[in-house]
């Protein structure tokens, strides 16, 4: 069947779960045909009286073309999606797919008032962009080098990266900042995309079926272990 965003219009929110979708499948946006330039001509660069960033990377984030622009409406410190950039939140999403998974599960099951298909269904189905934008980012989660104690995952960058909670993050007393694009928060949106965006229905099932009465707002974290490993196949490459 069709994916439930086929189709979807720009403006409509699924739209930023169908970009989940191309970046998965594709590094680098010149590879799904969004590069702005290159796809509609020199009609897109700035002017030269412009003080603008006029690279290719800039140029695809202004006219909305890059994949990322539907899931991060502003851009952070560290400026526009690149290649380079692109390949990290990858590596990243591939490499802490688990932990992340992990998190939104049990955050999804603590808010339920009581375990049921409909109720997981409907949790899900809300999309992983605004899901980790709210329990995750939101809540001072993020991929990051520091404080990682020389545990975590090698990133595209040669770095050693780790998911990690601070709840005194800027980001939690702004929570718009959760809005502004950079590669380390994408990989959380990509892992997310990898784990329930794609496995929803049998990550619910098998909740169901071993929560041995686990009830709702409960810690039960070998069942939520079971669901990204076994249902949403978290480790596979």
């Amino acid at each position: 069947p069709a994916p439930p965003w086929w189709g979807v219009g720009l403006d409509s929110p699924l739209a930023a779960e169908r970009s989940l979708a191309a970046s998965l499948e594709k590094e680098d946006a010149a590879d799904i045909g969004m590069t702005g330039p290159e796809l509609w001509g020199s009609g897109l660069y700035l002017g030269p009286a412009s003080l603008g960033d006029r690279s290719p990377a800039a140029q695809a984030w202004r006219v909305g073309v890059a994949p990322e622009k539907s899931r991060f409406p502003s851009l952070g410190e560290g400026g526009p999606p690149s290649a380079p950039g692109r390949r990290l939140a990858r590596s990243l999403a591939l490499g802490l797919a688990c932990q992340v998974c992990h998190v939104l599960v049990g955050s999804i099951w603590s808010e339920l008032a009581e375990p049921s298909k409909i109720a997981l269904e409907e949790a899900f189905s809300a999309g992983c962009v605004p899901n980790v934008r709210r329990l995750l980012l939101e809540r001072g989660w993020s991929a990051t080098t520091k404080g990682c104690a020389g545990s975590g995952v090698r990133g595209y960058d040669g770095d050693t990266w780790c998911l990690l909670q601070d709840e005194t993050a800027d980001i939690v007393r702004r929570p718009e900042l959760a809005l502004e694009y950079n590669p380390a928060r994408d990989a959380l949106m990509l892992a997310c995309r990898r784990t329930l965006g794609d496995r929803s229905t049998d990550m619910a099932a098998l909740l169901l079926e071993q929560r041995n009465s686990t009830p709702s707002r409960a810690r039960n974290e070998r069942l939520f272990r079971a669901a990204c490993t076994e249902a949403a196949c978290c480790t596979r490459q």
